[in-house]
């Protein structure tokens, strides 16, 4: 073999090593990266990935143990069984202070009035008419007053009930203590209350008859967004330091976007 050879065949070898790593490194990233039927097909809430996490470290330590001869895993049948989760209780929430007296101020309320249902209300709204699966709690006065005075009222939180509660659920896991179920909270819109200024004191009997109810927890008025400025700043004005920029290029020559 001559010199000219021996330098293509260098040459060769060089061009071709690259090729044949990149394939073998192809080959091994899709053998090890077959789906399986185990892989999951949408993605987990906070709540199942905790639960999950925490079933892992229940598993972990009782293998520790039945390894240690204390304890066994084996079922009747054979089959490996989980132990069951043991989770305390939440603590009991603190329930809001209700309003004593509503005192409706134009220049601070806006025409609506959150409510809370007391817990374990089960408020739903069908046709406009609130009903509770608590067969203790009577709506039929609260539902007369709103039809009677012509307001309105809805739920506070558009998303679905069953979204609102398993996040309850989820966030008292996760927090140890009660949460308030917001599928209970409503607002109610008062404007027709609020035609005049000689009405504000209808408003504020007819708002405090309905929270006197027993199945209200909290009842208050909305309050307006805080105004903005009513001018600019105020003396000494700013400092135009307009004459110290400077640019490249005029604004009509530079193109547009």
């Amino acid at each position: 073999m001559n010199i000219l050879s021996a330098i293509t065949l260098q040459r060769l070898r060089m061009w071709l090593f690259p090729v044949v790593l990149m394939l073998g490194v192809e080959q091994t990233w899709a053998a090890t990266n077959v789906p399986s039927k185990d892989t999951p097909k949408a993605f987990k809430t906070i709540c199942e990935l905790e639960d999950e996490e925490s079933q892992s470290k229940v598993d972990e330590q009782t293998r520790r143990f039945m390894e240690a001869g204390s304890i066994s895993l084996k079922s009747p049948n054979g089959n490996e069984s989980k132990l069951p989760k043991v989770t305390q209780p939440p603590k009991p929430r603190k329930p809001h202070q209700k309003l004593k007296d509503f005192a409706f101020n134009k220049d601070f309320h806006a025409g609506i009035v959150d409510i809370k249902f007391v817990e374990g209300a089960d408020i739903t709204l069908v046709n406009g008419v609130l009903q509770s699966g608590n067969k203790k709690l009577k709506l039929d006065q609260i539902n007369d007053v709103i039809a009677k005075h012509g307001m309105t009222i809805k739920p506070l939180f558009a998303r679905p009930p069953e979204e609102l509660k398993a996040e309850k659920a989820c966030g008292e896991r996760r927090e140890g203590r009660e949460l308030d179920d917001l599928t209970l909270w409503f607002e109610l819109h008062i404007d027709s209350l609020l035609q005049s200024d000689a009405s504000f004191g209808l408003a504020n009997s007819v708002l405090n008859r309905i929270n006197a109810g027993v199945e209200i927890e909290t009842a208050e008025f909305r309050q307006l967004p805080s105004p903005p400025p009513r001018s600019d700043i105020l003396p000494p004005a700013t400092c135009d330091y307009e004459s110290n920029q400077t640019y490249l290029r005029s604004a009509s020559s530079t193109p547009a976007g």
